[in-house]
């Protein structure tokens, strides 16, 4: 199995999102790049476990 690799220039690996790109912030969408996709691949789903969530702890988008 490949391994697929996604970065940001938003935000530092391992870092929390910076709140301009939540809803508590500016709501704005953090630029990415996906690289090394397997050429097989159909689509790509992408979640987020929302850790800070107030009302659901750990609520998946």
């Amino acid at each position: 199995m490949e391994t697929f690799k996604i970065k940001s220039n938003a935000f530092v690996e391992g870092a929390w999102i910076p709140e301009r790109y939540t809803a508590r912030g500016d709501d704005l969408s953090p630029d990415f790049e996906i690289e090394d996709i397997d050429p097989q691949a159909k689509s790509i789903a992408i979640t987020l476990d929302d850790a800070s969530h107030p009302i659901f702890p750990n609520y998946n988008h």
